[in-house]
């Protein structure tokens, strides 16, 4: 075996390992941009365009995103702890996004605001007025 069948070798492998992983890649984004498509249809204002499941699968890999979760987790916080005092709720008590909604800065608007959608897919969970709100995508908390 010569130095340059080697190197052919390896240039193969090293071809075979990056089409394994961009694979890999396009099978977790095509994963996300079904849910992100089903979840904004659901609820967003119906069918989303294909430029906006673009944005959302480009903007799941960037770590910015996760910023974003926390600061929608941060004004669903505001916005619980807004209704408990305004609705002199115990503190044993958990709102519903309907709930929230006079207080996400939105009126009276019959769709749901973006801070209610994750912009890694994950599913927020608003809890008790005493307790923080989470999200599901492992990392996203408030502290």
């Amino acid at each position: 075996m010569g130095v340059k069948q080697i190197k052919r070798e390896a240039a193969r492998l090293v071809a075979l390992i990056f089409a394994f992983f961009l694979t890999l890649f396009l099978c977790h984004a095509s994963t996300h941009l079904l849910d992100a498509s089903q979840r904004l249809y659901v609820f967003g204002d119906g069918r989303p365009s294909f430029s906006t499941l673009i944005r959302y699968a480009c903007h799941l890999y960037v770590p910015a995103s996760y910023n974003a979760c926390v600061n929608n987790l941060r004004q669903i916080d505001g916005a619980k702890q807004q209704w408990g005092l305004d609705t002199k709720a115990p503190s044993t008590a958990t709102p519903t996004w309907e709930d929230l909604r006079p207080y996400s800065g939105c009126g009276t608007n019959p769709t749901p605001t973006r801070w209610a959608v994750c912009p890694h897919g994950g599913v927020y969970i608003i809890r008790d007025v005493q307790t923080a709100p989470t999200c599901s995508v492992k990392g996203h908390t408030l502290q």
